[in-house]
């Protein structure tokens, strides 16, 4: 397995030199630049720490997500964000920050993150947070590195917060106009239903519900609709597999908002959060209905990054010049000062 140290050597050595390290782990998000050198984190893997009474999780990084998440359903637990990545590493779920359908009900990755132990851009041993929940006063760093990319350092291990499992799992479904949906959407998550993903496509609204046997039964007793006939579609949408997720827009809007004034194929996820558009109108357009609405936009295929406002990105640069002042990793991911 692959030791911290000699990590920590490849790293000086990179800094001294003037080079270039990809942090990668099985490479399965394909962002690998051909002129960089890996810092594969792929072999250091495995449980650290693991108390199910605690309702936390500590893990090497180049664990595979899904072996993480079978030791937990051993165990009558689950990670509550479904980071979407089964295929690729935990380091690779935190570094990206994404989180699955349930993020508004049941949080999102960030939030479950208590502690991370990486290297800088010096070759420092860093660790931030904790094993275990604690009120603490001061700068979240641990929680800063979700969502990273690796720019200010590879991480080391991670520590997490689990929930148990619900008891009991069912999706509906129910032919809908858009229209329909998204006050369908704002109408049930005014309850206190056991939601665990609310969704609509092609016409069809999708009602995902996790929670006790009693709750779940109660649930669809009062929203009604039959048994989704493709309970598929929620891994897909997790693991970002739908066309939709592949070939459009990413818009980021407060769930009640009204459609934006534009044309295309809809995908809605998150109650109305987060909306996927295949259309044809000019990027220019799509950008600039989004904000009107208070949102965010990022174009198919463009990396989170890329689309940062000038003080955010401001932000990102002063963050890596601290972690990482010889720009050592990921070079390119993070847009150079204009």
């Amino acid at each position: 397995m692959t030791e911290p140290r000699q990590l920590a050597e490849r790293i000086r050595e990179a800094a001294a030199a003037g080079g270039r390290l990809w942090i990668r782990g099985r490479g399965t998000r394909g962002l690998v630049p051909d002129e960089s050198d890996d810092l594969a984190l792929d072999g250091f893997s495995g449980i650290v720490e693991y108390e199910p009474g605690e309702l936390a999780v500590t893990a090497r990084t180049g664990t595979p997500l899904a072996e993480l998440e079978a030791a937990l359903a051993d165990a009558g637990q689950v990670l509550a964000p479904e980071p979407p990545g089964r295929e690729g590493t935990l380091g690779g779920a935190v570094a990206s920050g994404l989180s699955g359908p349930t993020r508004p009900w049941l949080g999102d990755l960030r939030g479950a993150v208590l502690g991370v132990a990486m290297l800088n851009g010096r070759g420092e041993l860093l660790r931030f947070g904790g094993r275990v929940m604690k009120n603490v006063a001061g700068y979240d760093l641990a929680r800063l590195q979700c969502g990273a990319h690796g720019l200010l350092g590879p991480l080391l291990e991670v520590s997490l917060r689990t929930r148990p499992a619900p008891e009991a799992r069912l999706c509906l479904a129910r032919e809908c106009s858009l229209t329909d949906a998204l006050a369908e959407m704002t109408r049930l998550q005014r309850e206190p239903w056991p939601l665990a993903g609310l969704a609509w496509t092609d016409g069809t609204l999708r009602i995902r519900l996790w929670g006790s046997e009693a709750g779940v039964a109660a649930a669809r007793r009062t929203i009604g609709g039959d048994p989704d006939p493709t309970p598929s579609f929620w891994e897909d949408l997790r693991e970002q597999r739908h066309p939709f997720q592949r070939q459009g827009w990413r818009l980021s809007l407060p769930p009640a908002t009204p459609q934006p004034a534009l044309g295309g194929k809809w995908l809605i996820d998150w109650g109305g959060g987060l909306r996927w558009l295949i259309t044809d109108h000019p990027a220019e357009e799509v950008m600039e209905a989004t904000r009107r609405l208070g949102g965010w936009a990022l174009p198919p295929d463009n990396h989170p990054l890329q689309a940062l406002e000038p003080a955010t990105l401001n932000l990102h640069r002063r963050l890596k010049q601290a972690f990482d002042p010889q720009g050592v990793f990921n070079p390119g991911l993070l847009p150079e000062a204009g």
